[in-house]
C-alpha cells in the first residue's frame, strides 16, 4: 500500500528546527484503522507534524494482516507490522531513532506502547514523549500482570507528557505524574464546516422538512444510547414526523426503534460533515465507566465547526468545556430532560457556540513539546 499526496501548509512550517519523528501506536484505535480510515489523533497529529519534522509512525496490527506501508510524501510514512512480527517492529523502531541523533520518539494509544516506547527509548539514547489520550486504566491491557505498575513508574521518571483533556492531567497528578502539555483533539475544517440543510438532505435522501436529530458513532449497550432513543419517542408526541438519523458500528445487544428511524450503517468520516449538516439537532453518549469523566466526545467539536446546535452528556470535559453553556448538555438518565432540551433548541433560530480546536493547532501545540523535549543523551525514563 503506497500513495503519493502533496503535503499542506501550516503553521509548522519554518519554525524551529525540524528533528525526526517516530510515533508508536496501535493501528485501530477509537474504533478507526490507521491506515485505512485515515482518521484520528495518531493521524491526523503526526501528518500534520510533516510539515515540520520527517515523521514515521510505526503501528502494530492486531488483526494478522501482514506488513503494510503508506508513504504519503517525503516526510511522512505509515507502516503496520503484524502483532507476531513485533520483533521487527522493534528493530524497525530502533533503526529508525538511531538514524539523526536529533530524533524523538513517541508513545501513544495504550499503556504498554508507553512501556514499550520508553524502554527503547532509553536503550537507543533518545527522548521519549508519551501522548495519553484516554484512562488507561480501563483498556483491556491494563488486566496483563505488573503492566499499569510499569506505565506508573515509566511516566513519573518522563519529563515530557502530553495529554488530551485537563481531567485526565488532573488524574494523572493524583498518581503522583505530572503531564507537560495539554493537546485536546482537534477537527478538520475543510471536512467540518457549515453546509446548506437542504442541500445536505437531497444528498442523503432525506425528507426536506422533518425535524431530524443525529447521533453518528458507535450504537453501544455500554453507552448512554437509550435515552437518545427515549427521548427521540417523547419527542415524536409534539413533532409526529421528527427522525432519528444514525450511523455508526452497531453493538447487536442494541435494538433500534422500529418507528421514525433511519440507520445508515457506517460510512466514511469524509462523509460526516454532510451528515450533520442534515440535521437540526445532535447529540453524543459517554460509556457508562468511569472514563467518562476523563473523556471528551470529539464530535461535538465538528458539530461546532458545522454550526448545528447538540446535546451532550455532563460529563468529563465536556462539562468543563460547555459549563457556561448548558444549553448544549444534558444529564445522563434523564430522557425526558434530553427531549425538552431538543423541543427548546428546535424552537432557537440562532444559536451561540463556542470556538473550536483544530488539529493544525493540536500538531502546533504538540511540535512545542517535540521542539523542547530532553536532548540526546538524556535519561527517557522507564
Amino acid at each position: 500500500m503506497n500513495v503519493v499526496a502533496p503535503r499542506a501548509s501550516s503553521h509548522l512550517e519554518g519554525s524551529e528546527t525540524a528533528r525526526s519523528v517516530v510515533w508508536l501506536t496501535k493501528r485501530k484505535y477509537m474504533g478507526q484503522d490507521l491506515l485505512e480510515n485515515r482518521y484520528g489523533r495518531y493521524y491526523e497529529i503526526p501528518r500534520r507534524l510533516s510539515q515540520k519534522h520527517d515523521v514515521h509512525v510505526l503501528c502494530l496490527d492486531y488483526s494478522g494482516r501482514g506488513i503494510e506501508r503508506l508513504q504519503l510524501d517525503e516526510r511522512f510514512c505509515v507502516e503496520s507490522y503484524p502483532l507476531r512480527s513485533i520483533a521487527a517492529y522493534i528493530r524497525r523502531t530502533v533503526e529508525l531513532l538511531k538514524s539523526t541523533d536529533s530524533t524523538v520518539l513517541v508513545s501513544s494509544s495504550d499503556s504498554m506502547y508507553s512501556v514499550l516506547g520508553a524502554r527503547i527509548a532509553k536503550h537507543a539514547n533518545r527522548a521519549c514523549v508519551h501522548d495519553i489520550y484516554d484512562d488507561f486504566d480501563t483498556f483491556a491491557s491494563a488486566r496483563i500482570p505488573f503492566l499499569l505498575s510499569a506505565f506508573y513508574r515509566c511516566l513519573r521518571q518522563s519529563t515530557d507528557i502530553v495529554v488530551f483533556e485537563g481531567r485526565l492531567s488532573d488524574h494523572l497528578a493524583r498518581k503522583q505524574v505530572r503531564s507537560t502539555a495539554i493537546v485536546p483533539n482537534g477537527i478538520d475544517q475543510t471536512l467540518f464546516h457549515p453546509k446548506p440543510r437542504g442541500d445536505c438532505r437531497q444528498a442523503l435522501g432525506l425528507p426536506p422538512d422533518a425535524p431530524i436529530l443525529g447521533y453518528f458513532g458507535g450504537i453501544n449497550a455500554n453507552r448512554n444510547i437509550e435515552d437518545i432513543f427515549t427521548a427521540h419517542r417523547l419527542l415524536m408526541q409534539s413533532e409526529p414526523d421528527a427522525l432519528l438519523l444514525l450511523a455508526g458500528s452497531l453493538d447487536k445487544a442494541v435494538a433500534l426503534p422500529a418507528d421514525n428511524v433511519t440507520y445508515l450503517g457506517m460510512l466514511p468520516h469524509d462523509r460526516m460533515g454532510t451528515l450533520i449538516g442534515a440535521c437540526d439537532v445532535l447529540t453524543a453518549t459517554v460509556r457508562k465507566d468511569q472514563s467518562a469523566d476523563l473523556s471528551y466526545p470529539v464530535k461535538i467539536m465538528e458539530y461546532i465547526a458545522c454550526q448545528r446546535p447538540f446535546l451532550t452528556p455532563n460529563r468529563g470535559g465536556a462539562a468543563d468545556f460547555l459549563r457556561d453553556q448548558p444549553e448544549y448538555m444534558f444529564e445522563v438518565g434523564d430522557a425526558q430532560g434530553l427531549a425538552e432540551k431538543i423541543r427548546h433548541l428546535l424552537g432557537r433560530e440562532q444559536h451561540r457556540f463556542p470556538d473550536v480546536f483544530t488539529w493544525d493547532q493540536a500538531a502546533v501545540a504538540f511540535s512545542e513539546v517535540i521542539d523542547r523535549t530532553s536532548a540526546p543523551g538524556a535519561a527517557a525514563g522507564g
